[in-house]
């Protein structure tokens, strides 16, 4: 996908363990600080476990409430980003996994065309659909160009699959054909969020247009 990264490198976050240290499993015994997604596992096993033995299940019934699956169960890819669902993508800037592309038009474009820098705010932008880039709203400037921060990879441009490049090229009548069809998602035509739209989702002189 040619993403960043770091989230998989070493901006992982660890957590203190405080007074679970010496609770915690080999090897993470009596240690102070351990991946934060380390942690969370140990704990949620740690609550499962000791939830499901006050209920005192027959081998029948445990087998029942597991789905009939085997356990341990195997563990979950690593280093792989989990899908987001699009219904309801609208409510969800900005995009990417570390939140590097302030809106849906703009992870359909070259990466090298996105916006490097831009306020998390509130305002909403219901044309390209996601943050209002136009530097009036919110008071983090998220920086692009900052380690962990890359909005480069999941491209559309022209050149062979692979290495951050996801699709072709896209026309400027195909980008909005998407924006609109994930605005309808699931079901109703055009149905462009809460806060409404335009009839002409193209006209008008929106926020965006002095900000690329």
């Amino acid at each position: 996908m040619g993403t960043d990264p770091g989230q998989f490198e070493d901006l992982n976050p660890y957590a203190l363990t405080a007074q679970l240290g010496s609770n915690l499993p080999p090897p993470y015994k009596g240690k102070d600080i351990v991946p934060t997604g380390v942690l969370y596992e140990i704990l949620q096993d740690r609550i499962l476990d000791t939830a499901l033995a006050k209920l005192k299940l027959t081998e029948a019934e445990a087998a029942k409430l597991h789905g009939y699956r085997e356990f341990p169960l195997p563990r979950p890819p690593e280093g792989v980003y989990k899908a987001a669902p699009r219904e309801g993508v609208w409510a969800t800037p900005p995009f990417m996994h570390n939140g590097s592309v302030p809106n849906l038009y703009e992870m359909l474009v070259p990466a090298k065309e996105r916006t490097k820098k831009f306020y998390i705010g509130r305002e909403f932008d219901p044309i390209k659909v996601g943050l209002d880039t136009s530097g009036k709203s919110g008071t983090f400037l998220l920086d692009t160009s900052l380690r962990g921060n890359s909005n480069q990879g999941h491209s559309f441009e022209n050149g062979p699959l692979g290495n951050g490049i996801v699709g072709p090229l896209l026309t400027e009548d195909q980008r909005w054909a998407l924006v609109e069809y994930l605005k309808s998602i699931p079901e109703e035509a055009g149905r462009v969020t809460p806060f409404g739209g335009p009839a002409n989702a193209r006209s008008g002189n929106p926020p965006w247009t002095d900000n690329r």
